[in-house]
C-alpha cells in the first residue's frame, strides 16, 4: 500500500539526513586516504576525528554534522588531512 515516487529532477540528488543535522559538509570524490578532522581553534586547537560517517553522493563525499558534534564554545573548524 506504500509507494515511493521520485519527485526530483535527479534521483541521485535526494539524500536522507538525520533530523538533528545542522550542517552538511562535502568535498570532491574520490579522496582516498583523507580523513575529516575538527577543532575548536585553528591555531591552538587539538584536531581530532569526529567519527562521523561519510556518504558518497553524486561524485562527492558528504558528512551530515549533527548538533551534538558542535563545539561547546560556539565555533568550530574542519579540515581534511591525509595522515
Amino acid at each position: 500500500t506504500n509507494v515511493f515516487v521520485v519527485s526530483a529532477d535527479n534521483p541521485a540528488g535526494v539524500q536522507m539526513r538525520p533530523t538533528n543535522t545542522v550542517y552538511r559538509l562535502s568535498w570532491s570524490a574520490p579522496a582516498p586516504g583523507f580523513t575529516l578532522y575538527s577543532a575548536d581553534s585553528v591555531d591552538a586547537g587539538t584536531w581530532s576525528n569526529p567519527g562521523l560517517p561519510v556518504v558518497f553522493a553524486r561524485q562527492r563525499n558528504v558528512v551530515f554534522l549533527p548538533s551534538t558534534a558542535l563545539p561547546s564554545i560556539g565555533q568550530g573548524y574542519f579540515r581534511l588531512q591525509k595522515p
